[in-house]
């Protein structure tokens, strides 16, 4: 699959430059599962005391053959598994990615949690998972994390279509899916609901749908802005001026010039949805006027780094563990690492090239002259079997 994605962060500190690449790694559990009640959160749910990046040190063979016919799925979830799970840790110890010792104690479910969410089946799935986190051997991810997103964003798209939202059985398959192999979009808090993965990757594919149509044809990209909300069922028309500021709350402000459906399980979902066109819309026309729509590009990377580089930053493992091939780990949220994948597209566009396959399309960055696809498996496939036929 080749080297993962990486960010270069470069300081310039008394007029000499500082540089140090940033690599993710992201909160991959396995398995999920889709809560749709309290009475669904198990007491193995980072919401409830055991961290994300926690491991069990005891291994499965201890395991009573409750907490064992419940791995199997042979068992519904319940007072007698909760038990179990009790007697199983109690007294242990557990450690986190910083290899320090903690004991847990199991919290209630927490009154402010929304449903559907995800959360964690069982604690203990594979041999790697009785190590360490930092010790341990992460698979392969794909070289960025936004095409697959892309995808599931096509899902929520027909489920928005629909007016069922988040509450559609195949996109909480899907996102579970995703969330499996790509990670959580929120680790260190409660974000993972169904909805915020929702209104999330139809955000994603926005930004994208957007880059891709500037880069086909630059002097069309209002006109890009209103197919893309014709796509998302939005009646959206950009404000005819901007707010006084970018940043305010996108639920507030959209809420105050956009009432729409008022009520529906989608309602949030297109009030940011139409808060995001408007930033946009107003970048676009900022940059025109301060020196071509390029700047305005320009200023849309700039926003979506600024929204997410701090907290990328606050999770950097500076520790003597927190290296690999010479890059710096952070532990981040899914949501972060990838806003900071497509601010660099925004970026660098004048680099951009846009997958040829066309069951793909993803905008890329080419690392070589001669990359001519965006480099995931099936797209390398597309490429040889195009080539013999010409």
């Amino acid at each position: 699959m080749g080297t993962p994605f990486s960010l270069d962060i470069s300081l310039d500190i008394g007029g000499r430059g500082l540089s140090f690449p940033l690599v993710p790694r992201t909160a991959r559990l396995l398995p999920l599962a889709v809560a749709y009640g309290p009475d669904q959160v198990p007491p193995w749910d980072w919401t409830r005391g055991l961290r994300v990046w926690d491991s069990l040190v005891r291994t499965r063979d201890l395991w009573t053959a409750t907490l064992v016919a419940y791995s199997r799925g042979e068992l519904p979830y319940g007072p007698e598994v909760e038990e179990a799970y009790r007697q199983y840790i109690s007294g242990l110890c557990f450690t986190d990615f910083f290899l320090e010792w903690r004991k847990v104690n199991i919290l209630p479910v927490p009154e402010s949690l929304e449903y559907p969410r995800l959360v964690r089946r069982h604690p203990l799935t594979r041999k790697e998972e009785e190590v360490p986190p930092a010790l341990r051997p992460q698979p392969r991810l794909p070289l960025c994390r936004q095409p697959r997103l892309r995808r599931l964003g096509q899902v929520a798209v027909k489920a928005l279509q629909q007016r069922i939202a988040h509450y559609s059985r195949d996109f909480a398959e899907a996102c579970r899916a995703t969330a499996e192999e790509l990670g959580l979009l929120d680790p260190y808090g409660q974000g993972d609901t169904l909805k915020e993965w929702f209104t999330f990757v139809l955000e994603v594919r926005l930004y994208l749908r957007f880059l891709e149509a500037y880069k086909e044809f630059p002097q069309g990209w209002e006109g890009s802005l209103e197919e893309i909300a014709s796509e998302l069922g939005l009646a959206w028309k950009p404000l005819e001026a901007a707010p006084s500021s970018y940043w305010e709350p996108p639920l507030e402000g959209a809420r105050r010039y956009y009432p729409l459906r008022q009520g529906g399980v989608d309602s949030d979902t297109l009030h940011r949805l139409a808060w995001e066109l408007n930033r946009l819309d107003w970048f676009m026309r900022d940059g025109e006027a301060q020196g071509g729509r390029g700047r305005g590009i320009h200023k849309i990377g700039e926003y979506l780094f600024i929204r997410s580089a701090p907290r990328v930053l606050a999770h950097v493992d500076w520790g003597p563990s927190g290296t690999r091939g010479g890059s710096r780990i952070a532990w981040v949220g899914l949501r972060d690492w990838v806003l900071l994948e497509i601010a660099q597209l925004y970026l660098h566009s004048e680099e951009l090239r846009l997958c040829p396959n066309p069951n793909c399309r993803a905008p890329f960055l080419p690392k070589r002259r001669n990359q001519q696809t965006c480099a995931r498996p099936g797209c390398m496939k597309w490429l040889q079997r195009n080539r013999g036929r010409s």
